[in-house]
């Protein structure tokens, strides 16, 4: 049993079926995100782990004890919201006090306490301040020092890093995640934003309309992703369909228009249709020859688009398009250019474990 247990926890509200059976342990000082469309259930997983929602069924353990009917302030959690929901009218001390008052802690352990949480988030000199004088990122550092300053066994962060700048949110991130390791918080981390979970995340979980999809370490679910559905929602993904041939050393999978892309995958049965998917920098691209590429995926460059530090091409392949890393070192190439696209696949986990 982990630091957090969540078992066949169920939501119904109506017809709809929030949440399906979800089963989960998050480890004692582990940082794990739940990652997903909106919709898919992972505010409302966070919530019942929270005593913010009921589960239709199911239980809730925390740090070994049975909570699923617990309030959430018998649950020994810190929460951080979106919306930072502090107190416009009380200074940023009074803000991370509050809750150490209302458990009437003497005033000298208060002081000792919120202090030493102020300091741990840098903002110790802002102490009387009111959050109206803040920036987003002082704000946002507030609602965390108000959370950890009850010393919870667990942190629960609802997506809050979603209304900073993209640049103030990447520098939070450093923080939360220094904060974190620092304190060694278990913590779970609501997000829609993949790059967050990904760089964030000792583990993620991808959800999908109420369940869990995979639940690994960041690495695996980029490279191995477990279906379709957690390929393209993670990061970008282009997907071939066909039929496994060739054995040995060189897989191939051949595609319905004849041509054929090199693929990896472990116990592949030739003959079997699979899916295979790769990522925008698997893949490179030539000029297209042919009499070199004969057997190629094909495709014409759509556009140049560029990043500053780095630039993307648009490929046009039969009827979809796939983004492709412009490498410095490969040719030049521009709109309208047909092109080959050398690469090698990897098939889906799950047709490799069917297989």
């Amino acid at each position: 049993m982990g630091q957090i247990s969540v078992r066949d926890i169920t939501k119904v509200w109506g017809a709809f079926d929030a949440l399906k059976h979800i089963d989960l342990d998050v480890r004692e000082g582990e940082f794990l995100s739940i990652l997903g469309p909106s919709g898919c259930g992972k505010s409302t997983l966070l919530r019942i782990i929270a005593g913010l929602e009921a589960p239709t069924s199911g239980q809730i353990h925390i740090a070994g004890r049975d909570v699923t009917r617990d309030p959430v302030w018998k649950r020994r959690i810190g929460l951080v919201f979106q919306n930072f929901a502090l107190w416009p009218h009380l200074t940023v001390f009074r803000n991370v006090s509050m809750g150490l008052e209302l458990r009437r802690l003497k005033k000298d352990e208060i002081r000792r306490r919120v202090l030493e949480a102020l300091r741990m988030v840098q903002l110790e000199p802002l102490a009387e301040r009111l959050p109206s004088q803040l920036s987003g990122g002082q704000q946002q550092r507030v609602a965390l020092a108000r959370a950890i300053v009850l010393k919870p066994d667990v942190l629960l962060l609802d997506e809050p890093l979603s209304a900073l700048d993209k640049n103030l949110r990447q520098d939070m991130q450093v923080e939360l995640k220094t904060l974190q390791q620092t304190l060694g918080l278990t913590t779970v981390f609501v997000t829609h934003d993949q790059e967050e979970a990904l760089s964030l995340s000792d583990r993620v979980v991808v959800m999908d309309r109420g369940a869990i999809g995979q639940v690994d370490v960041p690495e695996a679910i980029y490279n191995r992703p477990a279906s379709e559905y957690v390929a393209r929602f993670v990061g970008e993904a282009f997907l071939f369909r066909g039929i496994v041939s060739g054995s040995g050393a060189r897989p191939m999978l051949r595609l319905p228009d004849g041509t054929s892309v090199p693929v990896e995958g472990e116990r592949l049965q030739t003959g079997r249709e699979a899916v295979a998917f790769v990522r925008p920098e698997w893949v490179e691209l030539e000029p297209y020859d042919v009499h070199s590429h004969t057997g190629a995926p094909r495709g014409v460059i759509d556009r140049l688009m560029f990043f500053g530090q780095t630039s993307d091409y648009l490929v046009r392949v039969a009827d979809r398009q796939l983004r492709v890393k412009r490498r410095p070192d490969g040719p030049a190439l521009s709109p309208g250019n047909d092109v080959a696209l050398i690469c090698k696949a990897r098939v889906l986990a799950a047709q490799v474990d069917a297989a």
